[in-house]
């Protein structure tokens, strides 16, 4: 204590009150700071993305196609996953390089997860390009893996889902509403050395796929 006062006063004189209390003084146990609870229950959900947005043909900067496929490139990361009251989660959708319609936005609300975050860039891509063919790839297998669900079975169909169902019903309803011109799959994150050679080499995923990935992150 007589060290962290030499440099502020105020987290001493914190430290000493937190000593005081019985579960740190006989168990070691902190209590949370009611402040960053606070915080995080008070983060505002909204599954927006912004002022609508139409992708024209003209917008098609860096982007790539196959088979008549638009490629979208998803992704979503959270810092200090660990720590409920700190976590802040965000996400991204890659359409191409100096595209105007690449999207890289904060996750709101107060469930703050790289799932959910992986799950909102999903919803983000269906609503950037609401016609033609689109084609979204995503490094989550989990998110991806219930999206060929929505593909493969009739609309309606009874699927459970354990959390996030305010994000599920809507990307769900965009994906029925659209199946045969809609294609979600997943691929391997961060490749690297022989790990890289090999899916390229098979023909897996390409050069372009790897970049795409890296932008999104």
């Amino acid at each position: 204590i007589s060290n962290v006062a030499r440099s502020s006063p105020f987290r001493a004189n914190t430290l000493w009150n937190l000593l005081k209390l019985p579960c740190v003084r006989s168990c070691g146990v902190f209590p949370d700071d009611p402040t960053l609870d606070h915080l995080l229950q008070n983060i505002p959900e909204n599954h927006s993305d912004g002022p609508p947005s139409h992708y024209l043909p003209n917008d098609d900067e860096g982007t790539v196609y196959s088979d008549g496929f638009l490629r979208a490139y998803t992704d979503g990361s959270c810092f200090n996953p660990e720590h409920p009251l700190l976590a802040r989660a965000g996400y991204s959708v890659f359409f191409g390089k100096d595209n105007p319609h690449n999207i890289s936005l904060p996750l709101l609300g107060p469930t703050q997860s790289s799932f959910r975050a992986e799950l909102r860039a999903i919803l983000a891509a269906l609503r950037a390009y609401p016609q033609g063919k689109l084609w979204i790839i995503s490094d989550c297998k989990g998110v991806v893996n219930t999206c060929q669900t929505f593909l493969k079975n009739a609309p309606g169909a009874q699927i459970q889902f354990s959390s996030d169902f305010d994000l599920w019903q809507h990307v769900r309803a965009l994906i029925e509403a659209r199946s045969n011109d809609v294609r979600i799959t997943w691929m391997r994150s961060h490749l690297e050395g022989d790990e890289l050679e090999h899916y390229t080499m098979m023909g897996i995923f390409t050069q372009d796929d790897i970049d795409a990935n890296t932008h999104a992150d």
